[in-house]
């Protein structure tokens, strides 16, 4: 086998080094990862950057051209990603858009959500925008966390407090691809940021979201999991249980303890089990009957994520307390429908 470029390769490899070598800031040299730990100034050099090389066809540049991309071949892909780390080029702030979402939209979206989505997802502005946002609201209300044991801090219903966040609560273009997973009309049950802190050091232990709510008649509910920033293992990405999405009638579990979900049923023990590192700007839905845990945060950095949780629009309360619902002065029986609780499309 003949290993070596051929002529039209190494002329691509000149082509790319002299652009880099013509437009590369000389302030964003080195700076490979920096989308990973940049502060709110650096982040949008970043975003502008990625729109210069964007602008030059250098972006999602293996996307076939209906898409927007050059259908370029692994091979150029392979020089491109060369040259940039020879030039000392950024990365793209939205890796995970590019390289993953993208491309599954591509081959299993219907044409509808690829006009609607695609287009959108070469940009980074959303995700610098909300990564902003949220680790401006973290500062002002961290003390207000529900969990004060170490685990994660968590913030309930931030979009009736933040404008900023509010948007990405009740985003429409999450909100439509939740509805065609679930398959019925849903509504926002609440929102929630959820922080490991640096070095939390802590697991939040395998569990299902679905008993600690206080709902009842309905016929689905699922979380949107965002994540503002690159959240690799380490950082405390997420495990799920394969094939339990079907599971109902379990009691809550404890998040501190890893054998509270495998006492209520050992068989799950021997389940598969998935773990999705994702980068920043990254959604992953997941049933509120499946089983997750989230690994401890061993970074320098906080590990935040903003979740959308849906619920089935026509569901109804319980009668359980709940931190939602306990000021809203509900009646067991009641539909869980006013403005507390939008459709969001």
């Amino acid at each position: 086998m003949n290993f070596d470029f051929s002529e039209q390769e190494e002329a691509f490899r000149k082509e790319v080094r002299h652009w880099l070598e013509t437009n590369l800031p000389d302030d964003l040299r080195g700076r490979a990862f920096a989308s990973s730990r940049a502060d709110r100034d650096e982040v949008r050099r970043l975003r502008a950057w990625q729109k210069t090389m964007h602008a030059a066809g250098y972006v999602g540049m293996d996307w076939p051209r209906e898409f927007g991309g050059r259908g370029a071949s692994i091979v150029e892909m392979v020089i491109l990603y060369q040259e940039m780390a020879r030039a000392e080029s950024p990365q793209f702030v939205n890796r995970g858009g590019i390289s993953m979402l993208g491309p599954t939209l591509m081959k299993h979206g219907t044409p509808a959500q690829q006009k609607r989505f695609l287009p959108r997802i070469l940009t980074a502005e959303e995700v610098a925008h909300f990564n902003a946002a949220a680790k401006a609201y973290l500062e002002r209300n961290r003390a207000s966390s529900l969990h004060k044991d170490g685990v994660f801090t968590q913030l309930v219903n931030v979009w009736q407090h933040d404008d900023e966040m509010k948007s990405l609560t009740l985003h429409p273009r999450i909100a439509r691809v939740g509805e065609q997973l679930a398959g019925i009309p849903l509504r926002i049950w609440h929102d929630q940021m959820l922080v490991k802190e640096p070095h939390n050091d802590a697991a939040t232990e395998f569990h299902q979201d679905r008993p600690y709510w206080p709902h009842q008649d309905d016929r689905g509910s699922l979380s949107a999991w965002i994540a503002l920033v690159d959240v690799p293992p380490e950082r405390g990405c997420m495990t799920f249980l394969s094939e339990t999405q079907h599971l109902k009638g379990f009691r809550p579990q404890n998040l501190r303890d890893e054998e509270d979900l495998f006492e209520v049923d050992p068989e799950l023990r021997w389940l598969p089990r998935v773990t999705l590192p994702l980068r920043a700007g990254d959604c992953t839905f997941h049933s509120s009957y499946t089983g997750h845990m989230a690994l401890p945060n061993r970074t320098d950095l906080a590990r935040i994520a903003h979740v959308n949780i849906y619920m089935d629009e026509a569901t109804r309360f319980n009668g359980n307390p709940h931190v939602v619902t306990s000021p809203l002065g509900l009646n067991a029986g009641d539909r869980l429908d006013s403005e507390t609780f939008p459709r969001t499309w």
